[in-house]
């Protein structure tokens, strides 16, 4: 688990990690000796100890200046292979590193929060513009994150003969791309129309063969 050691919903997420565990790393917007914030050093210590750490790209003795906590997050969005947003408001950090994270073609969830809130403006935004999924359960990150129990019988192979030959060479390329393929690749690398590529996707998503991400990706089911 990685986060940004701040206040809020950050330090709670190392401090759940701790918990139950869980290796957990704090991307530091400081130098390796100056923990920030103060009040966080134990929990900090506790990281380290625990098989987790702290990442800086700053020299000692740098002090945490306003500009270095929007630079780090995009280290924050590149050690992750899922990014949740739980409070975002209309702006700041938390949205930055959102989109940091769809730029790396990470899986990106929010947390769908109270229409009247100031803090759920963010999440909602990010939901409403695809660029994230609706976070409801763990359930939906395992998936999203293929996490399957070592004891849990794997499907069987996808016969791709059943389909027609353009659905076929869509198959193969997103065989390749595990984590999801971009729509325009797919008709770019397979030479089909985008609008018949959209078409062929559709047709093979009823199948339960293809399941559609934000930002225009789509992935292999199963």
């Amino acid at each position: 688990m990685v986060s940004g050691l701040a206040y809020g919903i950050d330090i709670e997420a190392h401090r759940a990690a701790l918990q139950v565990g869980l290796p957990t790393v704090g991307v530091m917007a400081s130098g390796i000796d100056m923990v920030y914030p103060a009040a966080h050093k134990n929990s900090a210590q506790r990281m380290v100890e625990s098989g987790g750490g702290l990442l800086t790209e700053y020299p000692f003795e740098s002090k945490p200046d306003a500009p270095k906590f929007p630079a780090r997050n995009r280290i924050i969005a590149g050690l992750v292979d899922a990014l949740i947003v739980v409070e975002a408001a209309e702006s700041g950090g938390a949205l930055i590193t959102a989109h940091l994270a769809q730029e790396y073609d990470r899986e990106i969830f929010a947390v769908p929060g109270n229409l009247n809130q100031p803090y759920s403006v963010g999440c909602l935004g990010l939901i409403r513009k695809q660029v994230a999924q609706v976070f409801t359960s763990v359930a939906e990150l395992a998936e999203a994150l293929h996490w399957v129990a070592g004891d849990e019988p794997q499907p069987a192979p996808l016969d791709i003969s059943q389909f027609s030959t353009p659905a076929q060479q869509l198959i193969k390329l997103m065989q390749k791309q595990p984590e999801g393929a971009l729509l325009d690749d797919l008709s770019w690398k397979s030479q089909i129309p985008v609008n018949q590529v959209l078409s062929l996707l559709l047709e093979l998503e009823f199948q339960g063969v293809v399941k559609p991400l934000p930002g225009k990706r789509y992935r292999l089911e199963g």
